[in-house]
């Protein structure tokens, strides 16, 4: 008799929870004016989750997270990508980032010319997992954006996508 007492239960569980309104992504981001960069439309806070995709970021793409300090009059590259160029199915750029202090944040597209001498083009590489961008680099024009439901999408003057969204952490009480 408790087997049916336990499955109604856990029904009653799943219904209820299933009936709570999940929070929807964030997906209000601008680009900005001189098309170079685009951020949340409002300051992350800690705690708050960035998902990052692009279905295919070049070997030579790079794409910066940078935290603004003092206005943005300083910058502080929290994370660095550039695509894996691999010939494995899935994106080329897929991971979620936690922000860890409050503040502003943009994203800022940039390439590494293909023309740069094979040991200049390594050692660009290898400056990002160091969160640092060689003075070789230059900023990559955003030719389009959009926005739906679930992502905001910029188009890079490459033809190549970069997707974002936000899980916005609760507010603090």
């Amino acid at each position: 008799m408790k087997t049916p007492l336990i499955l109604a239960t856990l029904l009653a569980g799943a219904l209820c929870t299933s009936a709570k309104a999940a929070t929807p992504p964030y997906t209000n981001f601008i680009v900005a004016p001189d098309a170079t960069t685009f951020k949340a439309a409002q300051p992350l806070h800690k705690g708050d989750r960035l998902l990052v995709q692009s279905p295919s970021l070049l070997g030579y793409e790079v794409l910066l997270l940078v935290r603004c300090i003092d206005g943005c009059a300083q910058t502080e590259i929290v994370r660095a990508w550039n695509g894996r160029a691999s010939s494995r199915s899935g994106p080329d750029l897929y991971e979620r980032v936690t922000i860890q202090q409050d503040g502003d944040y943009y994203f800022a597209p940039n390439e590494i010319p293909v023309t740069l001498p094979d040991a200049n083009f390594r050692g660009c590489l290898r400056s990002l997992p160091l969160h640092k961008l060689c003075s070789d680099a230059h900023a990559v024009r955003i030719t389009e954006s959009s926005v739906d439901a679930s992502w905001f999408r910029v188009r890079l003057s490459s033809g190549n996508w970069i997707w974002v969204r936000a899980t916005l952490a609760a507010p603090k009480q």
